[in-house]
């Protein structure tokens, strides 16, 4: 009687143990480089000719973003973009714009690295010189409004044309920090 029983559970138990055999060398043989790539490395959107807001969390209004192209990437939520034009708008500031070839956005659209030709551009305010940076690598800050390189700079003023490699930008106090190899030409006004 128990042999009749053990011979009638046999074939499934054979069958269990194959199936965990088939799972266990799938695993096990399973090459990164020969797999397709997984959805979640995918862009999930693609937005052609993308204007969007990006708002503080108390609602003020921190920059706009326009740009040729925008992907959004789920791994790590992260944003790529095309011909991207950043304009940060801060109460009481003059407006800041910024402009790259490609830019990466992510920790909410709060954290942005442009590449390429990149601008930064200072409007003329009371009391404020207009600026002028042009590099190809910057890193922006949209809650802080700081931006930095580690990457050589050009930058121009009405009465300054300056270079250096490096530099931190603090738009909230109007503050060029150039990091190395510095170079100021002065202009003085007519």
């Amino acid at each position: 009687m128990v042999l009749d029983r053990l011979a009638r559970a046999f074939p499934l138990l054979l069958l269990t143990a194959l199936a965990a055999l088939a799972a266990w060398l799938n695993n096990a043989t399973e090459i990164e480089a020969l797999m397709p790539p997984r959805a979640h490395d995918r862009p999930d959107t693609i937005l052609q000719d993308a204007h969007s807001v990006m708002y503080a969390p108390d609602g003020t209004k921190l920059y706009e973003i326009q740009s040729a192209e925008m992907q959004h990437i789920p791994e790590g939520d992260i944003t790529l973009l095309k011909e991207v034009r950043i304009d940060q708008t801060p109460s009481g500031k003059p407006i800041l714009h910024i402009k790259g070839d490609t830019a990466k956005l992510w920790d909410r659209g709060h954290q942005v690295e442009l590449n390429g030709q990149v601008t930064l551009r200072r409007d003329d305010y009371p009391g404020i010189e207009p600026l002028e940076v042009a590099t190809s690598n910057l890193q922006l800050d949209t809650l802080t409004s700081k931006a930095n390189t580690s990457q050589p700079i050009r930058a121009r003023t009405p009465s300054r044309d300056i270079s250096s490699v490096g530099m931190d930008y603090d738009h909230e106090h109007s503050q060029l920090v150039l990091k190395s190899k510095v170079q100021i030409t002065y202009e003085p006004a007519h």
